[in-house]
């Protein structure tokens, strides 16, 4: 397919890297969740939108402290901006203590 297809952000969302090797979002679902994109939890996607700053060395599964802090930064501006709502944010919040 002609790249002119997809939009800037299908583009970059190919191309990021989530992990050692692993690029693009579909690929980390697959390599991390075993799952497609689109069947990933709220909680997973959070997960991966946290590694981007340090694809290498940091796993979305696992819960350490710098993946925690960044995970409850992407929720709280999720919650600003009102894509979740205040429910999600706050059955999601504790799991990253």
């Amino acid at each position: 397919m002609p790249s002119s297809l997809f939009s800037p952000r299908e583009k970059i969302s190919n191309l990021i890297e989530l992990g050692l090797g692993i690029f693009g979002v579909q690929a980390a679902s697959r390599h991390y969740f075993g799952r497609d994109v689109f069947e990933l939890s709220l909680e997973e996607i959070v997960r991966l939108t946290a590694v981007i700053p340090r694809p290498v060395t940091t796993d979305p599964r696992k819960s350490k402290w710098w993946l925690n802090w960044r995970c409850r930064m992407i929720l709280e501006k999720l919650r600003f901006y009102k894509k979740i709502r205040e429910d999600e944010y706050q059955s999601l919040v504790g799991k990253f203590q």
